[in-house]
């Protein structure tokens, strides 16, 4: 996972500014083999730090408010990722919604 403090994420032909101090790197941590599920470009000169699986897994579980961030980020990045196909899905019932 990498912090950047200024960085354009290029993937699949979409832009996705990065504002400072933003994350990205995010889904290999939870992807089978580490796989990244897109690529960066840095348009511009950044500062880029990084940090090992060890310490991602650490601040993880130190730092709870953290982890739920990181579930939320990759949830959205999700929905960025696929959002012609979630809006395909049909909605749930509201009972389902909350169980």
């Amino acid at each position: 996972m990498s912090h950047a403090s200024l960085a354009t994420i290029v993937t699949q032909g979409v832009n996705f500014p990065l504002a400072p101090g933003a994350l990205f790197g995010e889904m290999a941590l939870f992807t089978r083999k580490s796989q990244r599920t897109a690529s960066a470009v840095c348009r511009t000169d950044v500062r880029l730090l990084v940090i090992t699986y060890e310490q991602f897994e650490q601040l993880y579980f130190q730092n709870p408010e953290f982890g739920l961030y990181l579930v939320r980020l990759v949830v959205r990045r999700f929905e960025m990722n696929h959002s012609e196909e979630i809006e395909k899905l049909p909605p749930l019932p509201v009972a389902m919604a909350f169980e």
